[in-house]
Order: structure tokens, then sequence, then C-alpha cells
């Protein structure tokens, strides 16, 4: 994943310079071309990211004197990051449906605010086609003195193409539970729209105990209802306060996160993850 590779990167900037870090650019493999964070210079010559028909020369390099990433289409300059003012960006081509796009995710960790999105070169400017935080109901999304903003803890990630679906993985943090990581979210693309697919990505709960260490299941911190299908008003079970169940898949539909829960004794339900904390521990996340 790209962003596990964040904290060596930074520090690689900060304490060792870059003209001797060889990292090499993926195969594209799966539908996807991975710049590596532009550490060297990389270049592809294999996608039209234009939309004129003509594959396009496609750079995105790190200038060690400016501090600056910079990404260069045909050789004009598009877009900029710059790390003295907090930026850090990721820069990927993807290509689903015939069509390439620019994903881009942009880390502030000034601010401790993130954008991520599916971007088109038009007019050399950058274009947003999909911003993903669009996908979800941000007053879902865990708000406190780490993530101000609701959203600098979750994101998603292009991780495979197959034909017309971009099949995404990431982290969303919720009020509810606090940080769950996924795979497989479907996201479709059709007549120049993108939809996200209703059936289930798998989940994995991240929780953390009072002292910080992960642990297996939730501690529901009061009475929630567990229904039989996600968005559905059939209940199938009540998990009771101080009982305990685990995350087994995730799905959103109309903008709302749905998680598949297990308890102890087998039981299988969807829950809702809404707007209010249903569990005892803390958010996953732990201040230095």
């Amino acid at each position: 994943m790209k962003r596990l590779l964040k904290a060596t990167l930074l520090l690689l900037i900060l304490l060792m310079g870059l003209g001797s870090v060889s990292v090499f650019a993926s195969s594209g493999k799966n539908g996807i071309f991975d710049f590596y964070e532009g550490l060297p210079p990389t270049k592809t010559k294999n996608y039209d990211v234009t939309g004129d028909g003509k594959k396009d020369t496609v750079s995105y390099e790190w200038n060690e004197e400016k501090m600056q990433q910079i990404l260069e289409i045909n050789g004009k300059r598009i877009n900029k990051w710059e790390f003295t003012n907090g930026q850090w960006a990721w820069v990927t081509i993807v290509r689903v449906g015939n069509e390439n796009f620019l994903e881009i995710e942009v880390d502030n960790w000034r601010t401790e605010s993130l954008k991520c999105g599916l971007y088109k070169v038009k007019n050399n400017k950058l274009k947003c086609v999909l911003d993903y935080s669009s996908l979800l109901n941000t007053k879902t999304l865990m708000q406190n003195d780490f993530a101000d903003t609701g959203t600098e803890c979750t994101f998603f990630e292009a991780r495979k193409v197959k034909g017309n679906t971009i099949y995404l993985g990431g982290t969303i943090s919720t009020k509810a539970l606090g940080q769950v990581n996924f795979d497989n979210l479907k996201l479709n693309y059709k007549n120049g729209k993108f939809k996200l697919d209703t059936s289930a990505a798998k989940g994995v709960s991240t929780p953390r105990d009072k002292d910080g260490l992960l642990v297996s299941y939730f501690t529901a911190g009061k009475k929630i209802t567990a229904y039989k299908k996600p968005g559905s008003s059939a209940k199938a079970f009540t998990i009771a306060k101080g009982k305990q169940f685990k995350i087994t898949k995730l799905a959103v539909v109309k903008k709302q996160i749905y998680l598949r829960v297990r308890s102890k004794n087998g039981k299988l339900g969807w829950i809702k993850a809404g707007k209010s904390k249903l569990v005892t521990v803390r958010t996953p996340y732990v201040e230095e």
C-alpha cells in the first residue's frame, strides 16, 4: 500500500536526500501504473491521459532542491506539490473501461487533511472526475484531534482493475467503530460515470483496547440491532451492551456504511455505522 511507505519516504527526504535511491515503477498490471511517489523521476509513454487518442508522456518526479513533486504531461508542468507546505502526493495511472485516469492522493501532514480521487487532464489542467470522499456520508466519519476534518483517516486507492470495475482498498474511520480496513470494494464505470457496487467487500476490524493493544473483537457500548442485509429493516439479532462481536465484511449503500458482524456464538448480521459511537474501545490511532 502506498501510505505504508510514508514515514520511510519522509525520513529519506529529510535525512538522506534522494540521489541514490533506486525505485522502479510497476508494469501497469491489472490496469494500474504506479509512479512510486516520484522517487526518483519516473515516466511512461503508454497511456492517453488527455483524451486526444494519442499516448502521452507522463512524468512524475521529485525536485530535491525545491522540495517539490512535479507532474508533467508531454513536457508541460500540470501540477506541483510542495513538501515545505506539508504536501505529499501519490500519483497512479488507472486504466478502466478502456480509459485512463490519474488517481491522485494528497496528504497534508501539517493540516492533517487528505484528498484523493480520479482525475483527467484537460487543457493542461487537472480536472477531478471523482472525489473519493463523495462516495460516503462524511458526517459518519471519525472526527477528533487526530482527524479534525473527519476524513484524514479515510482513504481509497485502486488495488486492481478488471474490465469496467476498479477494486478499491483502503481505510474508513467511522465514528461508530473507529478504523476499518477493507479490500475489493467494487467501483463500476459506465457511460462516463462511476458508481459503487453494493456488494460487500472484505473488512478487517482493528480496534484497540484502553492500553492501545490490537484486539480481535469490538465490545458493544450499548444495545446494537443487527439486520439481515445492508440497508434492510429486517432484524437479524441484537447485540447486548458489553457483548463482543467481530467485523467480517463492509458494504456501502447510498453512501451509508454497513458492516457485517459475527457474534461470539456465530450469529451474523449487518449494522449501520452512523453518527454515534457504538463500542467501548477507543480509536485505533494512538497520538504520539
